[in-house]
């Protein structure tokens, strides 16, 4: 979905959104260094100057890669085409925000979640929770008392899921009125297996940016709204023959790209599979598959 087409839906999700109560703002949240992935011209709608950067005690370059908050101008503001501002909104490193709360209210608010204890870890580490990617699977995972903490100061938060959609979620809380909230405990501390989760979820898009860079013509064959699920789909495939390794679950990706998602199914492809059920390296098992079977192949995805 390109920024023109993402304009008009993203209008009508953040007008909703601030019409649902009175004294809502709304902002945005990017991930610096996302942004700096970007087009200079998308890069330029967003100045650090006009940012408030959350990680208040880093350093200029530290900030300038972290989680920016912007106010979102409003919609009767134009740029110079005339289009509404919003319509600038870089959303593959960005999400919207609507609060009561003021721009530094709402940063104060968020940076207690900026925080996350790992089980395995004695320091904390960084949560990446502004990167718009990470987003919806946080926002999963969170622990009753955290996102009670969290709708105190966030109504909705809007983004753009793995397909490529605009979301709006509503931030509410599962307490009932009058019950007493559980107080949120920060530095939020996660189990192995909640990093575990998190982590598999996010890691589509790790291999996803590496194919991009190392095989973009073939990356452009899968739509941009599919590329997440594919990609997840053959990290399943891969891992469920034992092949766990980052060399080859980029190679089995791009075996996938090349040859049709199920080429693991090719009556060629049977003795490597076997022999990867049996242990054998990815590499050892591909060797298996005589050269002629893979021009063959590549001919019958042609066809």
């Amino acid at each position: 979905m390109t920024s023109e087409t993402q304009a008009d839906p993203a209008r009508r999700i953040i007008e909703t959104a601030l019409a649902g109560t009175t004294g809502l703002h709304a902002y945005v949240l990017v991930d610096g260094a996302l942004l700096q992935t970007q087009s200079a011209a998308q890069q330029e709608r967003w100045p650090f100057f006009l940012a408030l950067p959350l990680l208040a005690n880093a350093d200029l370059d530290a900030q300038a890669v972290g989680p920016l908050l912007y106010e979102l101008p409003s919609a009767s503001e134009s740029d110079d085409t005339g289009a509404a501002v919003e319509t600038g909104i870089v959303w593959p490193a960005s999400s919207v925000i609507v609060s009561r709360l003021s721009l530094n209210e709402l940063a104060t608010h968020l940076r207690p979640m900026l925080d996350v204890q790992l089980e395995q870890m004695d320091s904390t580490m960084l949560m990446r929770f502004f990167d718009p990617r990470v987003l919806p699977f946080w926002l999963d995972m969170l622990p009753m008392e955290h996102r009670a903490w969290l709708a105190r100061g966030v109504h909705d938060w809007i983004y753009l899921d793995a397909h490529q959609n605009l979301r709006s979620a509503r931030i509410e809380t599962a307490h009932k009125p009058g019950e007493i909230d559980v107080i949120a405990q920060f530095p939020l501390h996660l189990s192995q297996q909640q990093e575990d989760d998190l982590l598999a979820a996010c890691y589509p898009y790790t291999m996803i940016e590496r194919l991009r860079s190392e095989f973009g013509t073939l990356m452009e064959r899968v739509p941009l709204a599919k590329q997440y699920d594919f990609v997840r789909d053959q990290l399943d495939r891969c891992r469920a023959h034992g092949a766990e390794s980052p060399a080859s679950l980029i190679t089995w990706c791009e075996l996938a790209l090349r040859y049709g998602p199920h080429f693991d199914e090719h009556p060629a492809m049977q003795p490597a599979i076997a022999a990867l059920d049996d242990g054998q390296t990815f590499s050892q098992a591909l060797a298996l598959v005589p050269s002629g079977e893979w021009a063959r192949m590549q001919a019958e995805v042609a066809n």
